[in-house]
């Protein structure tokens, strides 16, 4: 192995890191191309979008644990294969039945990958370059976030091959197939393993899991649209309950000496409980305002896709900039690189809103790129430093629970801002 084989094999890690996450968003702005195309009701459009993030919440806890049993970079290669062949299936798909279903199983694929990444990347650097790759990470995650408008618009309006929305899931094969191989070549057997203790499933956690994940997400993402029929409102009430089964059973195996999927000590660690707390708030407020701000630019000012991909590009590119230097600003500055951020980003809100009142419906590029700049910014100092801050103390054994817990935190956020 050459000195490179890390930073490849984090290359891997973050393609498929970045392809997942747009995937959770980019559909957003198709969904008129395809709901004219294959003559989609409006059910169907708006499971086409719930039913990703729905599958890919669910699957993540177990996925964490089959990591652990079947080895992540197995699992990790499989689910990368998996998300390929299902966004071929999207891509080509004939009625929005087919496009449904192949969402669904794109998203339990992203599931399975994403469950293996931080554990995975962890396991490719020593712990003194931790700081820096997860740092890398999560500009990754942030960054992916909120380019979805903006790679889907610049997609759509470019019409590639006269493929139009089928583009959005297509553009993942051939960055799936070079990460593919990649991987194959540069992530080693032992990324990311444990000590090679034994691992079991869980199977009644990991139902329990998935149950209540499904009640939760479920009627948060289609509640609103359908106004909250009783099914939906009954499946939102049964949620609490079997998710407190979960953790309570968990909790039981644990001190019968088993192998509970949930690890319930890493909540006694003050690093990783107040992070999860903080990241699961940010992402869901991160979520409704990307959401906000698609239908505002689209809707109440009447921009195109790609216009409000376009507008929303100095927010992107102040992202990855402060994402990129944020490693260097957290070495000088600790935890309090965390407020910083902040208190740029809602800055910026603030004078979004001054100039937003000041040019009305149809204001000027310039006039917004400042402030969404320095909001850009903002995340990513708050982003990127957040997973080193999170995971610092985290022990290497812990490491397969966490890629499975974390993003399930994240997910949830996201669907409960939205």
């Amino acid at each position: 192995m050459t000195r490179w084989a890390p930073w490849l094999g984090l290359a891997t890690s973050l393609a498929a890191v970045f392809m997942q996450l747009l995937d959770a968003t980019i559909v957003n702005v198709a969904l008129p191309s395809i709901a004219v195309d294959l003559a989609a009701p409006v059910s169907m459009q708006l499971l086409m979008v719930s039913i990703y993030t729905l599958s890919f919440a669910c699957t993540l806890i177990t996925a964490a644990r089959i990591g652990d049993i079947l080895g992540r970079r197995r699992v990790f290669l499989v689910a990368l294969a998996a998300f390929v062949l299902a966004s071929v299936a999207c891509g080509l798909a004939q009625d929005p039945g087919t496009l449904v279903f192949s969402r669904a199983l794109q998203g339990v694929a992203a599931g399975c990958m994403s469950a293996q990444t931080f554990a995975i990347i962890s396991g490719l650097f020593p712990k003194s370059q931790h700081p820096r790759v997860l740092g890398i990470y999560g500009a990754t995650i942030g960054l992916a976030t909120i380019s979805g408008p903006l790679v889907g618009g610049l997609l759509i309006e470019w019409n590639l091959f006269d493929l139009g929305w089928r583009m959005i899931f297509l553009v993942n094969v051939p960055i799936g197939v070079i990460a593919l191989l990649v991987g194959f070549r540069f992530l080693h057997p032992g990324a990311g393993e444990d000590s090679g203790e034994r691992r079991a499933l869980d199977p009644i956690g990991a139902a329990l899991s998935a149950i209540g994940l499904f009640l939760l997400i479920f009627p948060l993402a289609e509640g609103r649209e359908r106004d909250w029929p009783p099914a939906l409102v009954a499946m939102l009430a049964c949620a609490l309950p079997v998710l407190i089964a979960f953790v309570a059973y968990e909790y039981w195996l644990g001190k019968r000496g088993g192998d509970p999927i949930l690890k319930l000590e890493l909540f006694t660690d003050r690093a990783f409980s107040l992070g999860a707390g903080i990241s699961f708030i940010f992402f869901g407020t991160l979520a409704s305002l990307i959401f906000t701000i698609s239908l505002t630019l689209q809707f109440g000012f009447g921009f195109s896709a790609l216009r409000a991909g376009v507008t929303t590009l100095p927010w992107a590119l102040g992202m990855g900039l402060a994402a990129l230097a944020s490693s260097l600003i957290y070495k000088r500055l600790g935890n309090r690189v965390l407020a910083l951020g902040m208190a740029a980003f809602f800055g910026s809100l603030l004078m979004l809103s001054y100039i937003l009142e000041r040019e009305g419906t149809d204001p000027r590029w310039l006039a917004l790129a400042g402030p969404l700049l320095l909001g850009g910014a903002g995340l990513g100092l708050f982003v990127a430093p957040l997973q080193t801050a999170i995971l610092a103390t985290v022990a290497p054994r812990n490491a397969g629970a966490v890629s499975g817990l974390l993003p399930t935190v994240q997910q949830v956020g996201s669907a409960i801002g939205l």
